[in-house]
């Protein structure tokens, strides 16, 4: 059995039996890992039902890599791009990912993604880039759009994880181009701020709620995936 490296107690991964460790930017979200299957269980549901195996995976809001790591032990030939624009969440995530020796298998961007290419400000968390206890940074970061973010990897994601705090409307409206593109597979988006709006955008795009939605989704969630009707299995494999 593999370990991932962490400095904080082990999450163990059970359909891969791996032990995952992340590396936490502060004391406050040390536990964050603890609660991977429980705080997102559509997430969770989402990765684990992933057809394409050795497709590419983009994680807008990766924080400190929860999810990319967790993507990458399941799906041994998954490549992952995880923008993060928060410093010290993406310093963290830099270095679990080069922990647990998987520096080849992931690319780190550190811009916003918005619905224009410029400069923006940048409203970050205390909490490893969570909703809870936001503060604003007062800094100024690169802003460019999903459009162009992927022009620029110059390969099409399969997978793509949209989870900003609010932010989702922008980014979805910087990326109509790409999520109406057929090689963009599943799109997996928390709803919250403009959730009406998001998701008229991203059924424009020709994407339909998948059926883990209605299976997983719970009172309190607010992920939920989209598909083309190919690209993940109805269900997680046992």
């Amino acid at each position: 059995m593999r370990r991932l490296m962490y400095q904080v107690p082990y999450l163990h991964v059970e359909e891969t039996e791996e032990e995952l460790r992340v590396l936490p930017f502060s004391r406050s979200i040390g536990g964050r890992h603890e609660s991977l299957y429980i705080k997102e269980p559509e997430t969770i549901a989402w990765i684990d039902s992933f057809e394409r195996e050795d497709a590419l995976m983009l994680d807008v809001g990766a924080s400190i890599g929860c999810y990319t790591l967790y993507a990458l032990s399941r799906w041994p030939s998954l490549r992952v791009v995880a923008v993060e624009p928060h410093g010290p969440s993406r310093e963290k995530l830099v270095e679990n990912v080069s922990l647990n020796g998987w520096s080849d298998r992931v690319t780190v961007i550190g811009c916003v993604l918005t619905s224009a290419i410029g400069k923006t400000g940048f409203a970050a968390s205390a909490i490893a880039g969570t909703s809870d206890g936001r503060i604003v940074l007062g800094d100024t970061h690169d802003a460019m759009t999903l459009d162009a973010l992927v022009e620029s990897l110059g390969e099409m994601p399969a997978y793509i994880k949209i989870d900003v705090d609010g932010h989702e409307p922008s980014v979805v409206a910087g990326g109509r181009e790409t999520l109406s593109r057929a090689e963009c597979l599943s799109v997996l988006v928390e709803l919250s701020e403009r959730a009406e709006e998001t998701d008229s955008m991203l059924r424009a795009c020709g994407l339909m709620h998948h059926p883990l939605t209605l299976w997983r989704n719970r009172r309190d969630d607010r992920n939920v995936i989209y598909w083309r009707g190919c690209g993940l299995r109805e269900r997680p494999p046992a």
